[in-house]
């Protein structure tokens, strides 16, 4: 299998069901690829019909220690990271996949309507990471999510290192996706408090970057 997608969810209320199975179900329609799906699902297993790999995580917590153990699974040469408060557009996977023509692509996204983006035929290097592919060569290269963030900021923390080892990221703008960001994560009583800590963490581990990036994720 050239592709894993690896979907980390945390589900609480009926609503959460209902937007992962909206998630996974446009997921399929709108592409042609085949693809390994890793779900990694916390205090629940209601969709674990939809798995090809069903990791069931008893205890409650955070979605970058999820993200990495579905990471550690995957068997695909390119693997995406898909939330269920991500809906795709047609070919999305066809779109992602195409970034990698580019051969210092290290991380693929796709253009979205919460960044007020219209549906172009381009593809540039652009920062964007509610959905995101990141090559299994860049995994080698630079390791997966640091742990050590709590939650937030640890996109980041990864956006930079891609940059430190020689990769960019490329934006597909051939296809459009919507993301209603916060839908499930911010209801939690410490959001802010996990973000403000990550911040602190990020600008503490790269405060001697040179490289743009640093200062345009601040």
């Amino acid at each position: 299998m050239e592709i894993s997608v690896v979907f980390p969810v945390y589900i609480k209320k009926s609503e959460h069901l209902a937007m992962s199975i909206k998630c996974l179900e446009l997921a399929r329609k709108n592409t042609k690829l085949p693809y390994e799906l890793v779900i990694v699902e916390t205090c629940s297993d209601y969709l674990k019909d939809y798995a090809d790999v069903h990791i069931y995580e008893k205890e409650r917590t955070d979605v970058i220690k999820s993200d990495n153990r579905g990471f550690r699974c995957s068997l695909g040469k390119y693997v995406v990271v898909l939330t269920n408060d991500v809906f795709v557009g047609e070919n999305w996977l066809e779109c992602l996949k195409d970034c990698f023509q580019r051969p210092d692509c290290g991380i693929a996204t796709l253009a979205s309507t919460e960044s007020g983006n219209k549906k172009e035929d381009k593809i540039i290097e652009e920062i964007y990471f509610p959905l995101v592919m990141i090559s299994q060569e860049l995994f080698s290269k630079i390791g997966y999510f640091d742990e050590e963030y709590r939650m937030y900021w640890a996109d980041a923390d990864f956006m930079v290192r891609t940059y430190e080892a020689g990769y960019k990221i490329y934006r597909n703008y051939n296809c459009l996706i919507n993301h209603s960001p916060g839908t499930t994560l911010y209801d939690e009583s410490n959001w802010e408090q996990s973000c403000e800590f990550g911040r602190g963490l990020f600008i503490e581990k790269h405060k001697d970057c040179k490289l743009p990036i640093f200062q345009k994720l601040l």
